[in-house]
């Protein structure tokens, strides 16, 4: 019996999409429940250990860029929204997604929505996260030529 996605071949950053979708309207669960839905909605009915592994390791990851938070031994999406995050958090955030290769700011953008989660990037996370560009550019931590940026390495 096949699967029409294969685990390994899933990016990480669409799996943290799933989480995010998970916890949505208020969803409390714990560790256990949370990868069992996301199997589900990746198609797995029955998944094996590997692919519980993976998903377990997924929730993790999720737990360690704030895009859940654990209390009390349950967990629940840390935000709805990108304004739930520090804009000083953020800045973290997105100079590490950047890299110090030349990228588009709008892939650039995108790729920081999917590492904290959204499948989206609707009108709030472009402008602030084109406003945090503009602040990062000030204070020289990024470098731009043209409609491209990149992150500056520290000397």
């Amino acid at each position: 019996m096949g699967h029409t996605i294969r685990i390994h071949g899933i990016e990480r950053d669409e799996v943290m999409c799933l989480v995010r979708h998970v916890f949505k309207n208020g969803a409390v669960l714990d560790r256990d429940t949370a990868v069992k839905r996301v199997c589900q909605l990746l198609g797995y009915s029955r998944p094996g250990a590997t692919v519980r592994a993976m998903i377990k390791g997924d929730v993790s990851t999720a737990l360690r860029r704030g895009i859940i938070d654990r209390q009390v031994g349950q967990l629940r999406l840390s935000s709805d929204h990108i304004h739930g995050f520090t804009r000083v958090s953020m800045k973290e955030v997105f100079c590490s997604t950047l890299g110090y290769s030349w990228t588009d700011r709008g892939a650039a953008i995108r790729a920081f929505a999917r590492y904290l989660g959204y499948a989206r990037t609707g009108l709030n996370i472009d402008s602030t996260t084109r406003s945090m560009i503009t602040g990062l550019l000030r204070e020289g931590r990024i470098e731009s030529d043209g409609s491209r940026i990149r992150r500056i390495k520290k000397q």
